[in-house]
């Protein structure tokens, strides 16, 4: 069933389902297609990729799910990696990171959980039909070997992924153009459903909730925004545990992340535990405390350490305070994602991503996040109360026509025009901005054609 029209589309994207994943989709232990096709029914969802079709193939091995989407440029951990020292300027991490959020608001008012917010699942924007043709007629595909498979062969094709129209040292005028999608569900589940029996995400990025197999929901989303924020800054994983004689990886971590976060899991959270006796005496303490060889070092240390010269102090303490409200060790003490959307840290991302002067100089000790629930700048914030039924397939294909609405940020919602660059719809107040944008994407594609 093709939920979406393919009129103003030449080329798609294809996403071809392992036989595992594609059987794991058959016994309902992956929702992946439940999740697309709950975001392709809220078409206005601009940061999430939209599902236009999907099918089974029948392959030499199997039959494999395929699911098509519109076409996307490669992925931010391949882009964070062409920098020459792995770390990428905090006038282009804003806007990645702003984008993340903006994506995560939808799911999450779906009451869907993404579960593996990762560099390799955040994809830039395009290219369109304009980009490919040329790009195939500069390039075209070719085929790098054979692959033989009881006396078939069978072609492998060279990759040719796209890249984004700028570089790893963009300027932070152009930065503020920077639009990035939140792909890849197939560990997604719903916050109101059962949970994943196995590990939720990759080891560095999982949530302490996570790792002592308690309740898991929404907030291990907004851990991993916390983890990826430091791994864009820095070039590398904020947790990474060291081998320690007579403990796990698993007691590893949680020893290291109660050293950087200098908290502790209340007991509510070590009650929850599936696996209480494993990790935690009768009190609820961690049996393996004792066995902590990490020094306490706060996340503003370490950004100081690994970004001194290329942070001021200022850009150093927010981004500290924004990378520590993400990474409170309890689940309940972090914020929703509609409150971090209106973090401090986020307020210029696509404006230059420079700190506004007025935020302190200073990383308070932990603390809830001073910004919750502040006064709503916009009537048209998205709400947090969009909760679904079990998802029921739509009877009707939904209209092509996006859905505009003042955003308190600029925020992707559409095409328009024969340049065909994304439009951000903004607030009146906001027009200025909007304007700048526009012209941006139009220099950087003059520039592109021409060099």
């Amino acid at each position: 069933m093709a939920l979406l029209s393919f009129e103003d589309h030449k080329y798609f994207a294809a996403k071809i389902l392992s036989l595992g994943a594609t059987e794991s989709l058959k016994h309902g232990s992956s929702h992946e297609l439940e999740v697309l096709n709950a975001v392709a029914a809220r078409r206005r969802f601009g940061l999430l990729p939209i599902l236009y079709d999907h099918f089974a193939q029948e392959g030499p091995c199997g039959v494999h799910y395929v699911f098509l989407t519109a076409t996307f440029c490669s992925d931010v951990s391949t882009f964070r990696a062409s920098a020459p020292t792995g770390r990428l300027g905090i006038h282009i991490v804003k806007p990645i990171v702003a984008c993340v959020v903006e994506g995560l608001q939808a799911l999450h008012s779906l009451n869907i959980v993404h579960a593996d917010i990762k560099s390799d699942n955040i994809l830039f924007l395009g290219p369109d039909t304009t980009d490919i043709e040329e790009e195939i007629a500069r390039d075209p595909p070719s085929v790098e070997g054979v692959l033989t498979l009881d006396g078939t062969q069978y072609p492998i094709l060279r990759s040719q992924p796209f890249q984004p129209l700028f570089s790893w040292d963009v300027a932070p005028h152009i930065a503020e153009t920077i639009t990035v999608i939140l792909s890849d569900f197939g560990a997604a589940f719903r916050a109101d459903g059962p949970k994943p029996f196995t590990d939720i995400g990759v080891f560095a990025l999982r949530a302490p909730e996570n790792i002592i197999r308690a309740e898991c929901g929404k907030e291990i989303d907004i851990w991993a925004v916390g983890c990826l924020t430091y791994e864009l800054l820095t070039g590398e994983n904020l947790f990474q545990p060291q081998t320690i004689p007579n403990l796990t990886l698993d007691e590893s971590l949680l020893l290291l992340q109660f050293s950087v976060t200098g908290e502790i899991l209340s007991k509510d959270v070590v009650n929850q535990s599936r696996v209480r006796d494993k990790f935690f005496n009768r009190e609820g303490r961690f049996i393996q405390s004792r066995a902590n060889i990490y020094p306490s070092q706060s996340i503003k240390e370490r950004l100081t350490e690994r970004c001194n010269g290329d942070l001021t102090e200022r850009q150093i303490n927010a981004a500290a305070r924004f990378i520590s409200d993400c990474l409170r060790l309890n689940p309940r003490d972090r914020p929703t994602v509609d409150e971090l959307g209106l973090h401090p840290w986020l307020e210029t991302a696509f404006r230059g991503g420079t700190d506004l002067s007025t935020e302190p100089t200073t990383t308070p000790t932990p603390v809830p996040p001073s910004f919750i629930r502040p006064t709503p700048i916009s009537p048209t914030v998205i709400p947090p109360a969009f909760i679904l039924p079990p998802f029921v397939p739509p009877p009707f294909v939904p209209s092509l026509e996006p859905t505009r609405e003042g955003r308190r940020r600029c925020t992707t919602v559409g095409f328009e025009g024969l340049d065909r660059v994304p439009i951000r719809q903004c607030d009146e107040e906001d027009a200025e901005i909007h304007s700048r944008y526009r012209s941006y994407i139009t220099t950087i594609r003059s520039m592109s054609k021409s060099g």
